[in-house]
């Protein structure tokens, strides 16, 4: 069944969607709270009982509530980042130009590192150093190409800092970002080594300005990646090894790893 509001078709089970989000928002619903059973919400929203289940089937793989058999339906204590995969098939489908993923990351980490330098406490810095320091020790044992290791050690400076930035929904938002990246980032790429040797600087210093030069400069790297990471996702069939090889692959186990909780 579709309505149509302000001249904009909604299915039936769009409305119940929006319902639990509204109710959300204004704060009707909270962490922990039971949402009205099965037959309220075909009252409330006007539906049929087969609209409310399937609506409830979607919050559910969203990772917004949480089905109790025996006891009701309830909004998750946790964010899953389930939620964030029908905006990454967005991105996907639409394609979007790759610069301006590369700006959106170039903004997020610039306010991820400030958020890092100002709330890291003393012992965070120096796990952030010394995870950076493991990080250009790889990729100097390999000056002429990056490795699986050196992209695990990367990936893993990049998530610490969301993690020590100390604001959990940047967080939530940067390692949505990083998993979509992560399978065109190479740190072998021309400048890498010496943007994380100034970038470790900015953090021991507690230097927002370095930090943000900084990044600028390592803006340049990644512009080569995405334009090589574009180049191998469009072809019909990706290489293992390849961009985007990797990342269908990162993908799937993301998702196997949620799905087991």
């Amino acid at each position: 069944m579709v309505f149509e509001s302000d001249g904009v078709r909604v299915s039936a089970v769009d409305i119940v969607v929006n319902t639990v989000k509204r109710m959300l928002m204004e704060g009707e619903l909270k962490v922990g709270d039971r949402l009205p059973n099965e037959m309220d919400l075909v009252k409330l929203c006007s539906v049929s009982r087969g609209s409310v289940r399937e609506a409830m089937k979607i919050l559910d793989a969203y990772g917004i509530i949480e089905i109790k058999r025996g006891e009701g339906t309830f909004v998750c204590s946790k964010c899953s980042r389930f939620m964030f995969n029908p905006l990454l098939f967005q991105i996907l489908i639409k394609g979007y130009e790759m610069t301006a993923l590369i700006e959106m990351r170039s903004i997020i980490e610039r306010g991820i590192l400030e958020l890092v330098i100002q709330h890291a406490s003393g012992q965070e810095i120096e796990e952030l150093s010394q995870a950076n320091d493991q990080f250009m020790a790889e990729l100097a044992a390999h000056p002429q190409g990056s490795t699986q290791l050196a992209r695990e050690l990367d990936m893993r400076f990049h998530r610490m800092t969301g993690k020590y930035c100390h604001n959990p929904i940047m967080k939530e938002i940067y390692d949505f970002l990083l998993d979509f990246i992560a399978p065109s980032i190479d740190p072998g790429n021309p400048g890498v080594l010496q943007a994380h040797e100034r970038l470790g600087q900015a953090l021991r210093q507690r230097n927002v300005e370095l930090a943000t030069q900084c990044l600028k400069a390592h803006q340049r790297s990644w512009t080569d990646e995405a334009k090589r990471w574009s180049g191998a996702a469009k072809e019909n069939e990706p290489r293992r090894g390849d961009a985007a090889y990797r990342w269908k692959e990162s993908l799937e186990r993301r998702e196997l790893k949620e799905s087991q909780g």
